[in-house]
This record gives structure tokens, sequence and C-alpha cells, in this order.
């Protein structure tokens, strides 16, 4: 599924000794299944057509009323690598933020145009942002400066 243009993407990343991965997911409303959308809008600009708001097609189905729309997540993309040599030595505070910078090389369109936001349980804010950093956490952190 190709995102909308400037739609918020989320980035949920795992790490294990072994392997790191990433899944970029959409996160949009969608009607629910005894409703039609209607047809798509065009976004000023856009060759593609995207439809962020979800309007219901009343002439869907006879009878039925509208429902609310749902939340839906849809997976854009997934990047996986296992790791190897040194890597496997990483802390997994540096796992994880090495999962972030390899997603930035290889998704690197999508973090230009979209804005992301990382998924997970670890601070990774906090040491990226920690002035007595060391090392590639420091190369990183400024490598991922560009993309706030």
């Amino acid at each position: 599924m190709a995102p909308c243009d400037e739609e918020e993407l989320l980035l949920y990343i795992s790490a294990t000794p072994q392997v790191v991965s990433a899944v970029l997911v959409a996160e949009r409303e969608e009607a629910r299944d005894d409703t039609k959308l209607a047809p798509p809008r065009e976004h000023p600009g856009s060759t593609s057509p995207c439809s962020n708001a979800v309007t219901t097609d009343p002439s869907a189905t006879p009878g039925a009323t509208p429902t609310k729309p749902r939340r839906v997540q849809r997976p854009v993309h997934f990047i996986s690598e296992v790791l190897r040599h040194a890597k496997e030595c990483y802390p997994q505070a540096q796992k994880m933020l090495y999962v972030i910078v390899m997603a930035s090389h290889k998704l690197c369109h999508y973090f230009q145009v979209h804005k992301i936001t990382v998924v997970t349980s670890y601070p990774l804010g906090q040491i990226l942002q920690n002035r007595e950093g060391t090392g590639r956490t420091v190369k990183w952190a400024i490598e991922l400066a560009e993309f706030e």
C-alpha cells in the first residue's frame, strides 16, 4: 500500500541477538464492511488519488446505516538484516538505533516526505539526546537529526 503525500507513518522496530527488522506502517481510517468508500479524492499537487478522510456512500448498501470508520494499519515496507560479526555484540539499545539508521538509508524517500513516529519501548530519544554519548551512538544521532 502506498502512503498518501505527507501522511504520518509509524516505524515498528525489533532487534533480537542475530536479526534487526523494521516495518513501516500507514495508519488511517477506513469504512467498515457494510459501507463502501466514496471514490478517492485527488490531493492538490499530487498525481495519484488518495483519500485521507473517510466518506461513506449511502447508496452503497440499500437500508444500511453508515457506521463509524475504524482506524487500521496497513504495511508499507518491511526491512530486515541478519547481524554478523561485531554487530551481534552491540548492546540492545544500539541494535534498536542501528535498525532506525538502516531504515533511514533504505527508505530515505519515505523519511524525506513523511513524518515518521518510531514505536518502541526503549528510551531511544533520551539516548540520542545524551550529551555524554560516544562513538557510533553520536554518529547515528547526528545522522538522524536531519529527520527531526
